[in-house]
């Protein structure tokens, strides 16, 4: 592997402006995910939120906790698999692709964290490049301190996580029009997901983005389809094209809670609901975890309410400085090489923390490439 350090983008440099770059993503695909992790064109596991308690609540979020069947602790959840399947069930998207300006392909969840790196307040991250027929996959990988963290993460922490599973069983229905079924087991494995082509900067970006629920709260919306035709679900996905984030978080009862909460929480919620165009529904919970009260926030109303912590803009700014700065990386080894766009994956490692110098890694080991020889066979047929 060849290392380097190089200037990457500064934070420090950026304008502060808060009138966010406008952003309009378009939802083209969607997917399911079962218990057992495996993928379905359908919307079976698409929720509902048919109705939002206004003021004070009561929600013990360790009711039937016991029952859970809990996502093992592996690396499976920041995988590309499932962008990879998708885009070979879709041939004609990714052959859209193609056509185009060099496109991002990637998850949310990677975009988040490279946004959350223009703060201070962040954690160093990883991200894993891979470039191959005019797209660049990134993905943002465990490093060696990450996956131990979740190993050996405290009863605290984890009795965190399974609470906000419980709470997004609180607030979602299956079917819009019903009550939510706190009686059964909550299913970590199980999800909803769409898919969705946009632009930052100028950049062409192509990620999944799960998702939590559809606003169901008007009465006329009909139940979902059954069936795996996509014309007819992503017309219902169309008509009905309103979604929202369900978190739940500490009581704030402290200033540094406070500053937790809208440093850390707070921000990650805007940037998904930012990539997405949704809102959302945040239940704040006391240390036995029973949410006591909802807030609804929309994303303008989020960087409103953030006037003195940190600047919306100045994440997007330095997602779109961070994607310039990949593509500029890649096109450059290509021309040192004297090598154009080749057949074969060229891949790299992007390793960051806010105020520090990147490091970048070319890898030659095929263990570090995020795409399988599956998916590189599938696409060279």
């Amino acid at each position: 592997m060849d290392m380097q350090e190089v200037r990457h983008p500064n934070p420090r440099n950026q304008r502060n402006n808060r009138e966010v770059c406008p952003h309009f993503p378009k939802i083209v695909g969607y997917m399911s995910v079962d218990k057992e992790r495996e993928s379905h064109s359908d919307l079976s596991q698409l929720k509902f939120v048919t109705t939002i308690p206004q003021g004070r609540a009561h929600m013990d979020l360790n009711y039937n906790l016991d029952n859970s069947v809990k996502c093992p602790i592996d690396n499976n959840e920041k995988k590309i698999d499932l962008v990879l399947k998708y885009l070979i069930e879709h041939k004609d998207q990714y052959d859209e692709l193609q056509k185009t300006e060099l496109t991002i392909i990637t998850h949310r969840h990677t975009l988040i964290n490279i946004m959350c790196t223009a703060f201070k307040f962040s954690h160093p991250i990883r991200v894993m490049a891979c470039f191959y027929k005019k797209c660049i996959y990134i993905w943002s990988m465990d490093t060696s301190q990450d996956f131990d963290h979740r190993i050996f993460r405290s009863d605290q922490t984890e009795k965190s996580r399974d609470w906000d599973y419980k709470f997004e069983q609180y607030m979602s229905s299956d079917l819009p029009n019903t009550f939510p079924d706190l009686h059964k087991p909550v299913i970590e494995n199980e999800e909803f997901s769409l898919y969705i082509k946009s632009q930052v900067a100028d950049h062409n970006l192509f990620y999944r983005a799960q998702i939590d629920g559809m606003l169901a709260t008007n009465k006329k919306i009909p139940e979902p389809p059954n069936t795996n035709d996509f014309e007819t679900n992503m017309k219902y996905i169309s008509d009905n094209n309103n979604f929202v984030d369900l978190k739940s978080t500490k009581q704030v009862t402290s200033r540094r809670i406070e500053e937790d909460f809208r440093n850390l929480k707070l921000l990650k919620c805007w940037c998904r609901c930012y990539l997405t165009n949704l809102s959302v529904v945040i239940g704040f919970r006391d240390d036995a975890g029973t949410v006591v009260s909802l807030k609804w926030l929309a994303v303008d109303e989020m960087a409103e309410c953030l006037k003195l912590g940190w600047d919306p803009q100045r994440a997007v700014t330095y997602l779109g400085n961070f994607i310039t700065f990949i593509k500029k990386t890649f096109t450059d080894h290509m021309r040192s090489k004297s090598t154009p766009e080749t057949s074969g994956p060229i891949s790299m490692q992007f390793d960051t923390e806010f105020g520090k110098r990147m490091t970048v890694t070319r890898n030659s080991n095929s263990d570090n490439n995020i795409l399988p020889e599956w998916y590189l066979e599938a696409m060279n047929q």
